[in-house]
């Protein structure tokens, strides 16, 4: 966790000075959506093949991967607001902002990892209600999808500083 916090800040720090607001959303959304392309692929390349499963099958062996899944979004979604808390006595506003895009690229990761954990259970034990659990999971990472007014919400931006964040082009 401390290793890919201090990579993504000090990425943040040394190639992301962004223009516009535009420039930041889109260099956010770009990360996001390849951590979250990869585990689409997995699912949909592992339903392609359609193996049998490594496994023999137990009716309660879909568990462990669905907690485990579960367990780690539970994790990541507590420190990424921990580590939000952080972010509310830093004074500019830019400086914040490049703190939420590290942050969410964290979140992201962790949530990347959740979905990886539900496609390796899948993949040893075929078991069709962790194809559920990660649609589930897709739709959260859905509603958490980081938009100008969840920046807003998420730093508590006062309304002059989230002004200028809508205003920023």
């Amino acid at each position: 966790m401390f290793f890919t916090k201090s990579l993504c800040l000090n990425f943040t720090k040394q190639f992301m000075k962004f223009q516009s607001r535009g420039q930041y959303f889109y260099s956010l959304y770009t990360i996001l959506f390849a951590l979250a392309l990869v585990p689409l692929t997995l699912i949909g390349l592992f339903h392609y093949i359609n193996l049998e499963p490594v496994f023999i099958e137990n009716h309660f062996g879909w568990l462990i991967p669905a907690f485990l899944g579960v367990a780690d979004v539970v994790v990541f979604e507590f420190l990424h607001r921990k580590n939000l808390k952080a972010t509310f006595s830093v004074a500019s506003l830019s400086d914040k902002l490049k703190k939420y895009f590290a942050l969410t690229i964290v979140r992201y990761a962790g949530l990347s990892f959740a979905l990886h954990l539900i496609i390796a259970g899948y993949f040893l034990l075929r078991d069709d209600r962790l194809t559920y659990l990660f649609m589930l999971l897709l739709l959260y990472i859905g509603f958490q999808w980081p938009t100008i007014s969840r920046v807003c919400d998420e730093l508590k931006l006062s309304r002059d500083e989230c002004a200028a964040f809508r205003q920023w082009k």
